[in-house]
């Protein structure tokens, strides 16, 4: 008779490699992800704050001085009401997910080869890998499917699905299709700032045409900052409305150049 199958012995244990690892284990062994610029993000978040309270409280000093007594609290709460949207997008926009591409073994197996000896080797990888219509992300290190339109953000140090731009103003990827991701927050802070802006200029309209002095406020609108009553009591804010005219602007110039912001807003509404 044959002896019996002897046991690996302990010498031979220690020299037969491990498996490799499968399934999250497999994520976990991967190198980090790359770290985010959150200087940058930081700074840029708190200037696109700044941006909208500084657009609301310019437009609610305009409409305030605009308004007559009798129906100043009905304008004022219109505008409260367009800031508060604008607010709330602006949480959103910060707190929303864009559409990130996260780590997972069906996201990032089964791995190049190029990409699995480079990341044996500790090696660095600078151009994605294309492979039927899929692109594996270097930096990431997942797969990225055909149609999902995403991109690697170098700011944010993430790929994103459906990725439109990052947006340089509130520090955050605008991605998604319609008002999915973070770009229905982005859209709804631009609508409720065209609101703001046409408010107060609606206002004169409205209040012109029922005092019947509209011939009066545009002849007392070009004046040297002259205020004369109207035969309504009330005083055409022409300052309020210059002034707020030229932070618009200013804001505008400041946050990023207005042509390349006026493209951006108009790509993101086209979407």
């Amino acid at each position: 008779m044959l002896p019996p199958p002897s046991e690996p012995s302990e010498c031979q244990s220690l020299l037969t490699p491990p498996p490799p690892p499968s399934g999250w284990h497999a994520v976990a062994s991967l190198p980090p992800l790359p770290l985010p610029d959150r200087r940058a993000r930081a700074s840029q978040a708190a200037l696109g704050a700044l941006l909208v309270a500084s657009l609301a409280a310019s437009l609610a000093a305009a409409t305030a001085a605009a308004a007559p007594p009798p129906r100043a609290a009905a304008w004022l709460s219109l505008v409260a009401a367009e800031a508060a949207a604008a607010l709330g997008c602006l949480l959103g926009l910060l707190l929303a997910d864009p559409g990130a591409l996260r780590r997972s073994p069906e996201r990032c197996f089964p791995l190049p080869p190029r990409v699995e000896a480079a990341v044996r080797r500790g090696a660095p990888l600078r151009s994605n890998v294309e492979e039927g219509g899929r692109t594996f992300c270097v930096r990431c290190l997942v797969w990225r499917e055909e149609g999902e339109a995403a991109h690697h953000c170098a700011t944010c140090g993430v790929c994103v699905r459906d990725f439109g731009h990052h947006c340089a103003v509130f520090g955050r990827c605008i991605a998604g299709k319609g008002f999915r991701g973070t770009r229905g927050y982005f859209k709804g802070i631009i609508a409720a700032g065209a609101a703001g802006v046409a408010t107060p200029f609606t206002l004169l309209l409205v209040e012109g045409l029922l005092q019947e002095e509209v011939c009066e406020w545009c002849e007392l609108a070009f004046r040297r900052g002259r205020r004369r009553r109207a035969a309504g009591g009330c005083e055409p804010p022409s300052q309020c409305l210059i002034f707020m005219i030229v932070s618009i602007l200013v804001c505008l110039n400041l946050c990023c150049p207005f042509r390349k912001c006026l493209r951006l807003v108009f790509d993101a509404c086209v979407r």
